[in-house]
């Protein structure tokens, strides 16, 4: 081999070894024993399934991490569906669902599109790839139904929701829906597309069949594990299917019901980062009952109702929390208090206290506890404008009582900010529309 073969050899091998390099996947993932974040560059990801990311380390070793952990993957910037795939999660992420469904058709070929023959826009299912299907079609399969569901939940649009079951669930000639194609857990996405139908289920009024579905689903975290996340939304099936009804009572009673079931999985043995989570999806779960009395609160505007919320919520402090899970072995006890700091839970918390202590005219103490979920916890979006509606009426009566002119002009500053604030920042809110 003369020297100007063998150095154009070794220039391809370098080449090869560079675009190899730039090529380079993105795993973020959870620890298993610390919880804490972790961000791998790979070679490239081999394979995904509901329980491992499998993929190749820098050296090409197969090396392997929890589904259940990962957080976000990302493909190398030179994937052009990669580059896809990012600008239709952004748009879904901000809430334009229609152009994030399209952008999803788009990238996997089917969905609701116009014909350029006809020009009827008319649904066309998601083509079968002959062989081993790229990692695209599940991501883009699985997202497509999400947006759909999202925009027909939003505007109350049933073909919208038809699409994204037909999209999940589809099993006929050869029309084959996600759940079909990756049956037994044969995408990262397969438990998340099993809740979704579910979801879709309930907006769609097919209560029974959405119950089915979420018990199936609890059934299966229960021998698989695919996270104890899945357990906690499989369990608030029943009470989100209540809700749709109507019947607070009886979604009251399920929540309740779901959190004793969530509870009861620290008996389970799991690693402690899933045990730090679950401490998280128990006080998740005593919130949507706490949502739930919090909404017939505010119906009835009754103060035994605000105080029947208030007793709840107390029994999520520090306090409490210790005298009912006193016996417990140490992990759960930190787990369930480590959870009850999660912004959501106590965004709502304090949502909540807030209005008892509005209902019982307090104001100074509505207004710390609005104030509150207006400043620690504003990356709750559900709960913010809720807060500076309430923050407005608080500061407002508190400004009417006062006697003197400084204090007055003090809390009408803090209304009039808090007021300003709920119409520039959450102008969609039906909380700015009140």
């Amino acid at each position: 081999m003369n020297s100007a073969l063998r150095l154009a050899l070794a220039s391809a091998v370098a080449a090869t070894a560079l675009a190899a390099r730039a090529a380079a996947d993105e795993i973020r993932y959870l620890d298993a024993a610390t919880c804490a974040p972790v961000t791998r560059v790979v070679g490239d990801v081999v394979e995904e399934n509901w329980l491992q990311i499998s993929f190749r380390d820098k050296g090409g070793k197969i090396d392997r991490v929890d589904t259940r952990l990962v957080l976000d993957i990302k493909r190398a910037a030179e994937d052009a569906q990669a580059a896809a795939f990012r600008a239709a999660l952004a748009e879904l992420a901000n809430g334009a669902y229609a152009e994030a469904r399209q952008r999803f058709g788009t990238m996997g070929g089917g969905g609701r599109t116009q014909d350029p023959a006809s020009g009827k826009i008319e649904f066309k299912p998601f083509p079968v790839e002959p062989g081993k299907a790229k990692w695209s079609t599940a991501y883009a399969m699985y997202h497509y139904a999400l947006a759909s569901y999202l925009e027909g939940a939003a505007s109350k649009d049933a073909e919208k929701l038809a699409d994204a079951l037909r999209v999940l669930d589809a099993s006929s000639g050869d029309e084959k829906g996600f759940l079909e194609r990756y049956k037994e857990g044969k995408s990262r996405w397969y438990a998340d597309a099993w809740l979704l139908k579910a979801k879709v289920l309930v907006a769609m009024g097919e209560h029974d069949k959405a119950a089915a579905a979420f018990d199936a689903l609890y059934q299966k975290t229960i021998t698989t594990p695919i996270g104890v996340r899945f357990s906690y939304e499989a369990k608030m099936g029943p009470g989100r299917i209540a809700e749709a009804k109507g019947d607070l009572n009886a979604a009251e009673a399920a929540y309740e019901a779901g959190a004793s079931a969530i509870q009861s999985l620290f008996e389970q043995p799991m690693d402690p980062c899933s045990k730090r989570e679950l401490g998280r999806w128990y006080h998740e779960a005593r919130m949507q009952k706490a949502r739930v009395l919090l909404a017939v609160a505010e119906k009835s505007q009754s103060a035994p109702e605000f105080g029947r919320l208030r007793t709840f919520l107390q029994q999520g402090t520090p306090d409490a929390l210790k005298a009912r899970f006193a016996g417990k072995p140490a992990e759960v006890v930190d787990a369930v208090m480590a959870g009850a700091l999660s912004p959501t839970v106590q965004a709502v918390a304090q949502n909540g206290i807030g209005l008892a202590f509005l209902a019982e005219k307090k104001y100074a103490d509505a207004i710390a506890a609005f104030t509150a979920v207006r400043v620690k916890y504003f990356s709750v979006a559900d709960e913010v404008p809720r807060a500076l509606h309430y923050l407005v009426k608080a500061a407002e009566a508190a400004a009417a009582g006062a006697g003197k002119p400084a204090v007055k002009a003090l809390y009408q500053a803090q209304a009039d900010s808090a007021r300003q604030e709920l119409k520039t920042t959450y102008p969609s809110s039906p909380w700015a529309k009140v």
